[in-house]
């Protein structure tokens, strides 16, 4: 649908779920396309969903994202959650890590896998994953 070549039609378009299905519409056709030489779709596709969770920019994305991930099923969809976890004075400092995978699992997207996080402050951590 392109509203500039008159597709809708003076009809209503919504974020959910006329945004969100272009969203993972969108995934799903990118994710068959070949990347090598074999010319087969690949077995995985990889997509970052960066941001601040919370923003009203993002909040299609993670809302798509959320979707696909009932859409694809469980067996299909892997979420692992990245964080920068920075060191101060040689100790961790997790809270940052703490508040972003508390909004993001809040918006419905639950990490599968934590990012490896050693020492000290990895017990921390494992309580929000």
């Amino acid at each position: 649908m392109n509203p500039k070549e008159g597709d809708y039609l003076d009809k209503t378009v919504q974020v959910v779920p006329h945004i969100t299905d272009a969203i993972q519409d969108w995934i799903e056709r990118i994710a068959k396309i070949p990347v090598d030489d074999t010319n087969e779709a690949p077995d995985v596709c990889i997509v970052e969903l960066g941001g601040t969770v919370g923003d009203i920019e993002s909040m299609p994305f993670v809302e798509a994202m959320t979707q696909l991930r009932r859409r694809a099923g469980k067996n299909n969809f892997l979420q692992i959650h990245v964080s920068y976890v920075p060191v101060i004075n040689g100790e961790q400092k997790t809270k940052p890590t703490q508040q972003a995978i508390k909004a993001v699992r809040s918006a419905g997207l639950i990490p599968d896998l934590p990012s490896p996080l050693l020492g000290p402050g990895s017990g921390l951590l494992m309580g929000f994953l």
